[in-house]
């Protein structure tokens, strides 16, 4: 699912990623799997969200110099034990032969994103995602991420690889959370 251009929030404020691609709308029966792996810890479902993600990759994949996750705080790590998006982004990389990078994004102490507004995930993210100590000088890192909700997370991701030298940052999304008036009954060609 791509498009051509920007949504209108993303025209009155652009996000510091340079394109995001997502490969299926948030919605069942991938939504359900999501939930299962990341409140029931059920990891089987990691391979098939990944080998979901290769089915449909972006079309600048192997444009990518490396491959980086959106970290996780240690208290998430501790209740789930795993870091879904570390996990998936491992995967692509290996399947890609596209090098991952870990430690570009390192997480502060911070509140779940989960039922935030936009306007409350900016306040959240502000301080709670900071930049690595990576030389990324001229590269174009590609951040996996299983959901965008809003785009905050990975604009403030690719923020703080910008701020490590990154020259194009993009992300490539399990699913995206449709836009309300969408009502989850448009296909993802489909234009709202």
């Amino acid at each position: 699912m791509t498009s051509p251009g920007r949504c209108g929030r993303c025209q009155q404020q652009p996000p510091a990623f340079d394109y995001s691609y997502c490969s299926f709308l948030y919605q069942p029966p991938v939504s359900l799997w999501i939930k299962r792996c990341k409140d029931q810890q059920q990891v089987i479902w990691l391979p098939r969200l990944s080998g979901l993600m290769l089915t449909q990759p972006p079309d600048t994949v192997q444009q990518a110099d490396a491959i980086t996750f959106i970290p996780s705080s240690r208290r998430k790590l501790f209740r789930r034990g795993f870091n879904i998006t570390e996990i998936m982004a491992r995967r692509l990389a290996k399947q890609l032969g596209i090098p991952l990078i870990r430690n570009a994004l390192l997480k502060a102490p911070g509140h779940d994103q989960r039922g935030l507004s936009a306007q409350q995930r900016q306040k959240n993210l502000r301080d709670s995602l900071q930049p690595g100590k990576q030389n990324l000088r001229g590269m174009h890192i590609l951040i996996i991420e299983d959901v965008i909700t809003t785009g905050a997370t990975a604009s403030a991701a690719a923020k703080a690889l910008k701020r490590q030298g990154a020259d194009i940052v993009g992300i490539w999304a399990l699913a995206r959370t449709p836009p309300p008036q969408w009502h989850n009954t448009q296909t993802p060609d489909s234009s709202p």
